[in-house]
């Protein structure tokens, strides 16, 4: 619905506003459309406008718009779409260029405590006790650890813990000094090492002395017959440990530079004092009838 007026002043500022500059126009347009939207929420009109003499109410050739909608020509719309640029000033520059700096610092700060926070999730458990290492040995470990203690004390000749004691019967015999434990070395049977042939010589050679004492040993290892002769006097404490056949010692074969060595072990634990003995195995005839002692 257009309202209009023939009247003189309503043509004259009319020539006004065209004449006025495009902004100014726009403003005022904007203002009176304004005015229109708020008749359209309350289109009755009032007492105060029937008073108003129809020739003096103001007209407007804009169209009535609903308030949700916007003129196509609206001066809001209008000057949404003024292209206004203006030239970027070094304060702005700065300005942004520390804004960036603060975020990135920001950033940087942000990535480092989450780094921390994942750093201090993934710790381990060794980070606040100490490892503990496992001390079991495999049996393995354990055997190859004895073999090569054995074989340093043959090459070493340890007698240590050791002495030579006379019995009023037995005559010589060898004591300890010292406690040995359960399955330690203690001392080895030294002496020539010969084989069978060369050993029966010596027996019979040592038979026509009476002076002469049995110091061979015989054993078997890697279906190998040997025969260790300990007859000559050299100070070594194995060839005079005297026979039991509960003796507390008990005789192994080490296995040094493919060659055979006798070792004596500690069957138990022997206190110092003891005397250690071991069974010499031989129960044939004809020794006990020689040496009734290897019976008891």
């Amino acid at each position: 619905m257009f309202y209009h007026s023939d009247s003189p002043a309503n043509n004259e500022a009319s020539e006004n506003s065209q004449n006025a500059a495009p902004i100014a126009s726009l403003l005022k347009r904007r203002n009176m459309s304004r005015s229109k939207t708020v008749n359209l929420v309350s289109p009755s009109i009032t007492e105060d406008q029937k008073q108003i003499p129809k020739e003096k109410r103001r007209s407007t050739p804009h169209k009535i718009q609903l308030c949700n909608n916007t003129a196509p020509l609206s001066p809001s719309r209008v000057l949404s779409q003024l292209p206004i640029s203006s030239p970027p000033t070094e304060g702005k520059q700065e300005h942004s260029s520390a804004a960036c700096g603060e975020t990135v610092s920001s950033e940087n700060s942000c990535m480092k405590r989450e780094q921390v926070s994942k750093m201090s999730e993934n710790r381990k458990i060794t980070e606040f006790f100490s490892v503990r290492r496992s001390v079991r040995k495999t049996k393995t470990t354990m055997l190859k650890e004895r073999q090569q203690d054995l074989e340093e004390a043959i090459l070493s000749q340890t007698e240590s813990g050791l002495a030579v004691y006379y019995f009023e019967r037995k005559g010589r015999g060898v004591v300890a000094t010292q406690t040995f434990r359960k399955g330690e070395f203690v001392v080895e049977y030294a002496g020539e090492l010969i084989d069978m042939n060369e050993a029966k010589l010596r027996e019979m050679k040592y038979a026509q002395d009476e002076n002469t004492g049995c110091y061979m040993y015989y054993f078997q290892t890697k279906n190998m017959q040997y025969c260790i002769d300990a007859t000559a006097e050299t100070g070594r404490f194995g060839r005079l440990v005297n026979h039991s056949r509960n003796g507390n010692l008990v005789p192994r074969v080490v296995m040094l530079k493919g060659s055979p060595h006798i070792v004596l072990m500690a069957k138990e634990d022997i206190l110092p004092g003891g005397e250690i003995m071991y069974d010499y195995g031989d129960r044939s005839r004809e020794s006990l009838q020689y040496h009734p002692w290897l019976a008891s």
